[in-house]
């Protein structure tokens, strides 16, 4: 983990997870992204520990820049969560991840993001 000098950027951008043992992602917004690790805000309870795979896929300005995405496809563990609330009855969770394992490369695209 690389936590302790990493630069937090805020952004606001849609990324999907996958929890343990799903085909299918969950949606989730990030808030917060750094070489270390992420801040998301979603409708899914997520818990201490738990151990999700992430894929963030970066906005593009362009079609040409659509077509050459490249996105980060990583595991991630649930460092801290809360409940906030959205108004009315919504409800939902900020959680707070580490990237586990990220390759160096996935490391360099979100450091250039």
């Amino acid at each position: 983990m690389l936590k302790q000098h990493s630069v937090w950027v805020k952004l606001e951008t849609p990324v999907d997870f996958y929890l343990p043992g799903d085909a299918l992602p969950r949606a989730a917004v990030a808030e917060e992204l750094s070489i270390s690790g992420m801040t998301l805000r979603t409708s899914n309870p997520l818990y201490l520990d738990m151990k999700i795979t992430v894929q963030i896929n970066f906005p593009q300005e362009t079609v040409e820049e659509f077509i050459k995405q490249k996105g980060v496809l990583c595991k991630a563990q649930v460092r801290w969560t809360r409940e906030i609330h959205g108004g009315r009855s919504d409800v939902a969770w900020e959680v707070g991840v580490d990237f586990v394992d990220i390759p160096q490369q996935d490391q360099a695209l979100i450091q250039e993001y």
